[in-house]
Formats: C-alpha cells, sequence, structure tokens
C-alpha cells in the first residue's frame, strides 16, 4: 500500500472508531497520529522490502526487519496520544498523559506483534497480494506493498485460476 495509503487508511479509520465509539475529542489527534504511524510504516516497509528483494530467506527477513519498523510506529502512537491527552487533560504536570503512556506503549507493542503473525505466519500478505493484483489497476510504483511478490502472487493466482478450470471440467 505505500505510505500516503497507509496514511489514509490510519488516519480515517482511527478517527472513525473514535467517533463512533464517543472519544470525540481525541478524534483530531487520532487522524494526525495514524497518518504519521501510516507514512512511517509504509516508507520503512518499502526501504525493507528494497533490501530483502532476491534474497533466499526474504520472508523471515523481512519479518524480522518489520518487527523494529512496526515497533518505532508504536512509540510513535504512545508519544503523539501522551501530548493529545497532556493537551486535553491540561495540567501543569502532564499526568494525564503520564498516567496513559505504559499502555499506550502496551497497545503499540502487541500491535506490532499481531502484526508480524498475521503478516507472516497467517499469510495475509499474499492473500492481501492476490487479491489486491486481481482487483486493482494500479502502477507499478503503487503496488509498493507487493512489490517482491507480484511474480509469486501472479504465479499463485494462475495456478489457481488453473484449479478452477480443473474443478469445472471435473
Amino acid at each position: 500500500m505505500g505510505p500516503i495509503y497507509g496514511a489514509i487508511v490510519g488516519a480515517i479509520g482511527g478517527a472513525l472508531g473514535d467517533l463512533i465509539l464517543g472519544y470525540i475529542a481525541y478524534a483530531p489527534f487520532t487522524l494526525i497520529i495514524k497518518a504519521l504511524e501510516g507514512v512511517i510504516v509504509g516508507l520503512l516497509f518499502i526501504t525493507v522490502q528494497k533490501f530483502c528483494k532476491g534474497k533466499k530467506s526474504s520472508e523471515l527477513t523481512e519479518a524480522i526487519l518489520t518487527l523494529p519498523i512496526n515497533l518505532l510506529a508504536g512509540c510513535v502512537m504512545a508519544l503523539g496520544y501522551f501530548l493529545a491527552e497532556g493537551l486535553l487533560l491540561s495540567d501543569a504536570r502532564w499526568s494525564g498523559g503520564l498516567v496513559q503512556l505504559p499502555f499506550n506503549i502496551l497497545q503499540g507493542v502487541i500491535s506490532a506483534i499481531v502484526a508480524i503473525i498475521l503478516l507472516y505466519p497467517f499469510r495475509l500478505k499474499k492473500i492481501f497480494c492476490r487479491y489486491f493484483y486481481r482487483n486493482a489497476n494500479m502502477k507499478e510504483s503503487q503496488n509498493t506493498l507487493c512489490a517482491n511478490d507480484k511474480k509469486d502472487c501472479e504465479k499463485d493466482n494462475s495456478e489457481s485460476d488453473e484449479n478452477e478450470v480443473d474443478d469445472e471440467r471435473k
């Protein structure tokens, strides 16, 4: 998806979540914080994919290198919410932000771990690639998330299409 789409999806999804769940005062802050997270993760993930391109164990290497990126994004989120809560729960000592900081850090760490588990061991990345390349007509430069796996995705798509044809013949 890359940094632009990551920022848009993160910002809109997070802000809508705050609005729907009644945290209206946090929505503008969430919009900015989640957009920043999306940009950081998108840019760094492109760098990791370029580094891993053509390497034999690139999926494992990519998963290992993606964990610190997700942890960094979690720290950005925790810091952003620390500042937001410090402003919203205005106090000279920023105690509102300090009280929530450990929970926000925990949320960032757990999110980073869950993201890695969903993307790699559960093959969510490959499922996303298959759907993304089958249903989107985007320029090559915009398809940054699956750039290394495009051939694999196309191969998987052609194999699944062949399997569907075989099933229809039976």
